[in-house]
């Protein structure tokens, strides 16, 4: 085999043999005993119990009423009568200076 064709070779087993035997392995191998191991089960359990009682105890900002965005109860339900507040104005097309606009 001439030297370019090995190394058309070797980019071939590189980027295709490799990530697909990769793959095939997890798969078939690997995926299965996912879940079948005790030990790691107790510890998964372990973990699992510790970030409950810490999301329990953590305390949730309540937000105020009145805030922006706020979804009211009316509406026909599709969209939660959602209230927004848009103010459009006609523009020439030119480019503006940053602060001209009030935009700062």
């Amino acid at each position: 085999m001439s030297k370019a064709g090995r190394a058309v070779a070797m980019v071939f087993v590189k980027w295709f043999f490799i990530p697909v035997g990769m793959g095939a392995l997890g798969y078939f191998i690997i995926g299965p005993r996912i879940g079948s191991v005790p030990v790691l089960e107790s510890s998964a359990e372990k973990l699992q119990k510790a970030v409950q009682d810490v999301a329990i105890s953590t305390p949730v900002a309540e937000k105020p009423a009145g805030e922006a965005g706020e979804v009211s109860g009316e509406g026909d339900g599709k969209f939660g009568g959602v209230k927004i507040n848009v103010d459009v104005k006609e523009s020439d097309g030119k480019s503006k200076t940053r602060g001209s606009d009030g935009w700062d």
